[in-house]
This record gives C-alpha cells, sequence and structure tokens, in this order.
C-alpha cells in the first residue's frame, strides 16, 4: 500500500543514539587565606604594640626622675613620676583588645616592658602580661650603641623571630627599641606585624587603633 513504499523510500529507521550525562563540576579546592588578618587569625604572628596615647604634659617629670630611675631600675614601680596614658590611650587600649576578640584573633604570650605605660595598655587590652624585664625597655634613654642598648636590641629581635607557642604573641613596648631593631616606627596605639621566619622575621603591616579589619 501506499504507506509501506513511502517507508521503504526512506529507507530503514536510524538507530538512536544515546544521550551521555554531563559528570558533575566538582567545587574549586579552597585557597589558603593568605593575607595579613588571616594569619593572625590562625595565631601565626607577631604583634608589636606601642603603648596607648600618653599625656605628655607629664613628660618634664619624667625626664627630671630617669637618671635616678638608671641607677636604680626597681623605680620604675613608681607610676606617679612618668609620664602616663592619657584618657585617649586608656579608650585606644580598650577598643585594641575589643577589635581583636571579634576578629577572632588569638592571644598567645603577652609580654610588656615594665614602664607603667606599656603595662597599663597591655592590662586594658588584653587582661595583663608577663613583664619582661631585661628583654624590653625604652631605650630611647640609653646610649645608642652601648652593651645595655644592644642587649635590649638582640633581646627584641629573639622575640620578634621567636614563632608563637599558640596564639600570636604579642609585645607591648616602646618606639625607639623597635626603630633599631627592625628599622619601624610607630605613632602611640599603632602596632606592626612580623611574621617570624627561621630566628629573623619580616615585617608585613602596621595599624592604628581603628585599622585592623583593613589589614592586607
Amino acid at each position: 500500500n501506499a504507506a509501506t513504499r513511502a517507508a521503504q523510500a526512506r529507507g530503514p529507521a536510524a538507530t538512536p543514539v544515546p544521550t551521555r550525562t554531563r559528570a558533575p563540576t566538582a567545587p574549586p579546592a579552597p585557597t589558603e587565606d593568605r593575607s595579613v588578618l588571616g594569619a593572625l587569625r590562625r595565631g601565626e604572628l607577631v604583634v608589636y604594640l606601642r603603648h596607648g596615647q600618653t599625656d605628655w604634659t607629664q613628660n618634664d617629670r619624667e625626664l627630671a626622675w630617669v637618671k635616678e630611675m638608671l641607677a636604680d631600675p626597681g623605680l620604675l614601680d613608681d607610676c606617679d613620676r612618668q609620664r602616663l596614658l592619657s584618657d585617649a590611650g586608656r579608650d585606644d587600649a580598650r577598643a585594641i583588645g575589643e577589635t581583636v576578640r571579634r576578629l577572632g584573633i588569638p592571644v598567645g604570650r603577652v609580654v610588656a616592658s615594665p614602664w607603667c605605660r606599656t603595662r597599663e595598655t597591655a592590662e586594658l587590652a588584653f587582661g595583663g602580661a608577663e613583664v619582661a624585664r631585661g628583654k624590653l625597655f625604652d631605650t630611647g634613654y640609653l646610649a645608642s650603641g652601648s652593651d645595655e642598648w644592644q642587649r635590649y636590641i638582640d633581646a627584641l629581635r629573639g622575640m620578634l623571630g621567636e614563632r608563637p607557642g599558640g596564639g600570636n604573641t604579642v609585645i607591648v613596648g616602646h618606639m625607639p627599641p623597635l626603630r633599631d631593631a627592625a628599622g619601624v616606627t610607630l605613632a602611640e596605639s599603632e602596632a606592626a606585624i612580623f611574621r617570624p621566619a627561621g630566628g629573623d622575621f619580616d615585617f608585613l603591616a602596621r595599624t592604628g587603633p581603628g585599622g585592623w579589619e583593613r589589614l592586607p
């Protein structure tokens, strides 16, 4: 009949080709956060925090007292003769501590110089510190290049190059020793961040009290 003749004219029916299901694409492997903030959150770094802002109207009394203190370092416990934190410096210290906690930055060992302004900064920001007598000092009051000056500079370099043992190490100190040990200067309440590197160290970044969230 006509339908049969039409089918014969078209030839044999084509065999259907099975369709292939595309395998799902694997999600990209997560990349390590290589930012400074990421390294801080992993507890890998050393933070050098210069003490909070101070009351510079008290500087003359400190200058009058320093020679006596250098002869008897036990006088560093006499806060009434030193330049102390201002109200703004105390606010900065509290804000730094709150920011570090909010950002999930673990803090391990906290060390501070024996001066009252560094100890108070550490207390307000981190709840206290190990007072590192013999390792941290305001070396601006020492003769540059003297044996005592060199001992403090070497001690600070050692601390900057020491890998943290659990949580970031925080050093609360003064600007002169950091400048001489690492070539970094800080304003009051600023922090410098270092990565220990086999006994040496690499400077990564610096930040003021309000800049921790914007670290590179």
